[in-house]
């Protein structure tokens, strides 16, 4: 049974790295095929899925492949934060942290969804609020797992440190618009740090897997 449950948890892990990665080069297809240029650095991720682009052009092939990855994505992290859970088990404390945190973490996955379902000019009221309160509950979610992290004795603490700063600086990004004249370069590296934090995780999973079968 306990190595049933280890396979689960490592198909979960690849499934992790899968839903990671295609974002990472569906998102950079979609900039390429982008109707009149995708500026890196001066755009939003989900100017990707603008149905007219912001040089006027109709936007095809780029806004299916952010709404496929997004949705995509959301999918492959409901399944990690479940695992997540049964990864704190030592002590009452950690239980609850990592209920909290899953809890969070789902319940962001359709507000991501959200933001790659409702085109940001046409349902901009919508799409606003999706992305708001995403970045508001998967980072909390970070916040409160990695409390968590730094109380678990087997754990990096160092991962811990790296996920309470990022979700610290993306509160701050989502709730306020005290980082407004670098918001578009801010939230890459918010988004590009949040699949990070996912991936780093990865390695303490299968050490834990590997002990326990061992």
């Amino acid at each position: 049974m306990s190595k049933l449950f280890a396979n689960w948890k490592r198909k979960v892990s690849i499934i992790t790295v899968i839903g990671t990665s295609q974002f990472l080069l569906l998102t950079i297809l979609a900039m390429i095929f982008y109707p009149g240029g995708y500026h890196f650095w001066d755009y939003h991720f989900s100017d990707l899925g603008r149905e007219i682009t912001i040089s006027g052009e109709e936007n095809g092939l780029s806004k299916i492949l952010w709404t496929t990855t997004v949705l995509t994505t959301c999918i492959c992290l409901i399944f990690f934060f479940v695992m997540m859970m049964t990864l704190f088990r030592e002590s009452r404390i950690e239980q609850v942290l990592s209920y909290i945190g899953s809890f969070l973490g789902i319940v962001s996955m359709p507000l991501l969804a959200g933001v790659g379902l409702y085109p940001t000019d046409t349902y901009g009221s919508e799409h606003d609020f999706s992305q708001m309160y995403f970045f508001l509950y998967f980072s909390l979610s970070i916040m409160i797992y990695s409390i968590a992290i730094i109380i678990k004795k087997d754990y990096f603490v160092g991962y811990g440190v790296f996920g309470f700063i990022l979700a610290t600086i993306a509160i701050i990004y989502a709730m306020t618009d005290l980082f407004d004249p670098i918001s578009t370069t801010l939230q890459k590296i918010i988004i590009y740090s949040y699949i990070s934090w996912a991936l780093v995780q990865i390695k303490p999973i299968w050490q834990f897997i590997d002990l326990k079968n061992n």
